[in-house]
């Protein structure tokens, strides 16, 4: 007869034989843990193992051709590194200093899965973690004067940031929060402040959800969330950013979706779209404030953007819609029907919109009426929000 113990007994004779047995190591500053440096517990982890950070700064930095590494991963371990907390655990130097390109976590090769909890890492003159070919889970960090953020890469890997925080780039007119190319990308209830690109993606999946991205002053903020899709699908819902350059970047999106979220007091372009493929939907969205609502650029197909609120930035005679003045793909009528414009005066928004009617070369044209004749329904932002950006009737 098979009783239940000696099913646990087999499991745990497996788990040995097999090395699956995980481990967690204690790295404590005072030297009451496994070890004292967060390396010395990388280096002797096995595969599935949990490096358990507690508090204070670890700053012991391996030094190699590629520069500076403050936590080096050679790609063949599952880990998870779990901190005492974003505001107690911290990974990096004193201050920052330019002079060297250094990185925080970095992982080049293999594809292993790694999981960050609990931890900040702060000023990296470099990436504050880099993973060339991993799954990565990054929970509850945060990401502090650093030159670049997350940088990863990997064909059909994910990537999964669930509440953390990207503060205070060193050097705002380049790089960004999150760089992401050829992974699936999933980022919710996370903040952006003062980092001059909050999530930049090139091809793969997305899906960003609850997200806040702030710039402040001219160099503290260029892109919102800036997404060139190639192939795949996705989502940007519940999202808020303001005072970018530009709010949401698209650009040659196949197929894409942009809900209830709100732009406001972006100094160019609240929503550019640089190229349409197949399908853009937009919805129950609020841009406002913003140098242009929409910008469109390079050729446009289908779309589908309706139930929104578009208020033009009437103190700097902000535009409602934008398009290139040379525009050969048409004629090419890109609907903008069913949308709040803040008044309901049909002269006075074809007055705010420059497209084909206006330049002899461009050959896309805006169609916008019928408009919507009030507020339309609008999840995260209450009544009194919306309301109180509503222009009168007329002009």
């Amino acid at each position: 007869m098979i009783t239940r113990w000696t099913v646990v007994l087999v499991g745990v004779l497996v788990a040995l034989a097999t090395g699956s047995w995980a481990t967690t190591w204690r790295v404590e500053k005072d030297g009451s843990g496994d070890f004292s440096v967060i390396q010395d517990a990388v280096d002797v982890a096995a595969s599935g193992d949990t490096v358990a950070i507690g508090a204070g700064r670890f700053a012991d930095a391996t030094v190699d051709a590629w520069g500076m590494t403050y936590v080096l991963l050679d790609g063949t371990k599952d880990l998870t590194f779990l901190g005492a907390g974003d505001d107690q655990t911290i990974i990096g130097p004193e201050a920052y200093d330019p002079t060297f390109d250094i990185f925080g976590i970095r992982c080049w090769e293999g594809a292993p899965s790694l999981h960050l909890e609990g931890l900040r890492i702060e000023h990296i003159a470099g990436y504050a973690a880099r993973t060339d070919a991993a799954d990565l889970t990054m929970v509850d960090c945060t990401i502090q004067q650093c030159l670049r953020g997350l940088h990863a890469r990997g064909s059909g890997n994910r990537v999964i940031v669930e509440g953390c925080r990207f503060v205070d780039s060193m050097e705002h007119a380049v790089y960004a929060g999150i760089y992401a190319v050829d992974v699936s990308l999933r980022v919710v209830d996370t903040e952006f402040e003062r980092f001059s690109k909050g999530i930049s993606q090139c091809r793969g999946s997305t899906l960003i959800s609850n997200c806040t991205f702030t710039g402040v002053g001219m160099d503290a903020g260029w892109v919102g969330i800036g997404i060139i899709l190639d192939e795949a699908k996705g989502m940007i819902d519940h999202c808020t950013i303001t005072s970018m350059r530009d709010g949401i970047w698209l650009e040659d999106i196949p197929y894409l979706t942009v809900r209830d979220c709100l732009i406001t007091d972006c100094r160019r372009v609240g929503l550019e779209i640089d190229g349409l493929n197949d399908r853009l939907d937009i919805q129950a969205c609020i841009v406002a404030d913003c140098g242009t609502c929409v910008h469109l650029f390079g050729e446009c197909k289908d779309n589908a953007i309706h139930g929104n609120h578009f208020f033009r930035d009437e103190a700097n005679g902000g535009l409602y819609v934008e398009v290139p003045e040379y525009y050969p793909w048409g004629p090419s009528y890109f609907k903008l029907t069913g949308n709040y414009w803040g008044t309901t005066d049909i002269p006075t928004i074809a007055e705010w919109i420059l497209d084909g009617y206006d330049q002899p070369e461009c050959l896309m044209y805006i169609v916008f009426d019928p408009i919507a004749d009030g507020p339309v329904s609008v999840e995260s932002h209450t009544w009194t929000e919306v309301k109180g950006m509503f222009r009168p009737s007329g002009r």
